[in-house]
């Protein structure tokens, strides 16, 4: 899978337990921070200081609410 495949990341991303508005992020906004280099320097930064060991790409607002779900393992295996 790559980031944009949204089918794969939708369903892989309900089967694991990831919020949904974290699925849409990864889906939408993730790509576009990940073609600036610094932007995506800073968003990493932050998340890693937020929630290094998290298994995912969690949305803004999750890291201010510091919501991190225990994601489980695919349904599909992927």
């Amino acid at each position: 899978m790559k980031i944009g495949d949204e089918i794969d990341h939708w369903s892989c991303g309900r089967h694991s337990d990831i919020p949904e508005c974290c699925i849409h992020f990864f889906t939408g906004p993730w790509e576009e921070i990940c073609s600036d280099a610094s932007r995506h320097h800073a968003y990493w930064q932050r998340l890693e200081k937020a929630a290094a060991a998290a298994g995912y790409i969690l949305c803004p607002q999750c890291i201010v609410d510091e919501r991190i779900v225990e994601i489980k393992e695919c349904e599909c295996g992927e």
